[in-house]
C-alpha cells in the first residue's frame, strides 16, 4: 500500500499499488494546520519496523504527539502500554520512547547512517573505531556498529544522561 500525506485536505490517502484508492483518513487535531516549508510539510510518516507499525508526526514539534495509522483510522499514540516497553522509533537523529514519551537526542557528529531493525537492533556507521577510543578518527575508514536489542535501553540512557 502506498500511503499520501495531503496538507491541503488533512487527510492521508492509502492506495493500492494498482493506484485505486482503498481508504481516507482524517488526520489527528494535533497535526491539523501545520503550514508547510518551501520545500514540503513537517508532517511525516515513520515506521516503528520492531512492530511494523506506521506513524504520522510533526518532526519539528514531536510533542505533539506519535498518531499510529491503523486499519481503523488514526489514534494518537497512548504512551506507556505494554507493548511499547522498550520501543523506541528513529527518525530524524532522535530516538523516541513510545512508553515513556520521551525524545533522546543523539548528538553524536561521528554517526553518520542509523537504523533501527526489524529485530529491534540498533545499526549505525562513524568514522571512529569505538573498540579503541583512543585511537585517531581517520576519515578514510568507516564502521559498522551494531548495538543489540537487550543493550538497547542502557544505550538509550547513556545517550540521555549525556545530554542532560
Amino acid at each position: 500500500m502506498i500511503y499520501i500525506y495531503s496538507y491541503k485536505s488533512q487527510k492521508i490517502y492509502i492506495i493500492s499499488q494498482n493506484l485505486e484508492l482503498i481508504d481516507t483518513l482524517e488526520i489527528g487535531d494535533g497535526l491539523k494546520n501545520i503550514p508547510p516549508e518551501k520545500w514540503g510539510s513537517s508532517v511525516q510518516f515513520v515506521l516503528q519496523r520492531e512492530l511494523g507499525e506506521l506513524f504520522l508526526y510533526n518532526s519539528d514539534k514531536p510533542e505533539q504527539g506519535f498518531y499510529r495509522i491503523s486499519d481503523t483510522g488514526l489514534e494518537r499514540l497512548e504512551y506507556g502500554q505494554a507493548k511499547y516497553k522498550n520501543k523506541f522509533i528513529l527518525a530524524n537523529g532522535n530516538f523516541y520512547d513510545l512508553y515513556k514519551e520521551r525524545v533522546i537526542s543523539n548528538n553524536n557528529d561521528e554517526v553518520k547512517q542509523m537504523v533501527l531493525n526489524t529485530d529491534g537492533n540498533y545499526y549505525f556507521t562513524t568514522s571512529k573505531d569505538l573498540s579503541d577510543p583512543k585511537k585517531k578518527v581517520d576519515e578514510k575508514n568507516i564502521y559498522l556498529t551494531k548495538i543489540n536489542k537487550k543493550s538497547l535501553p542502557a544505550y538509550i540512557e547513556e545517550l540521555n544522561e549525556k545530554n542532560n
